[in-house]
């Protein structure tokens, strides 16, 4: 049998699931920026490579462009695809945490109003 929670533990756990709620949400919001960031900087990339194809239309110069420039498409594509998945963990994780946050409350509560109810 487990030993019964008190409020003072119950608060601690409380603190902790706030803590690892916020550093969740932190990492979410930098992973936003870092997104837009990247996002940005292949934007320029395609544009610099757009202007370069323009400089040379035929020769090698031009496969290597066109190489160049489709990796770094893929390249793009695959940090978006990693970046989703990181976000969409980050998401999961921070529900579970709010529902761990709600069901630490409620256990709170409940505990506090047997407490009084009873005298302890």
């Amino acid at each position: 049998m487990e030993p019964q929670p008190t409020i003072e533990g119950l608060q601690e756990q409380l603190r902790n699931v706030t803590e690892d709620c916020c550093q969740t949400e932190t990492a979410i919001r930098k992973l936003e920026q870092n997104t837009g960031d990247v996002q940005s900087i292949f934007q320029r990339v395609q544009h610099l490579f757009n202007e370069m194809r323009e400089t040379w239309r035929e020769g090698e110069m031009s496969g290597q462009i066109a190489n160049l420039q489709q990796e770094t498409l893929h390249q793009q594509k695959r940090y978006l695809h990693d970046s989703e998945q990181d976000y969409e963990e980050l998401k999961k994780k921070k529900k579970i945490l709010r529902d761990k946050e709600d069901e630490l409350y409620y256990q709170k509560l409940t505990l506090s109003r047997k407490e009084q109810t009873h005298g302890n």
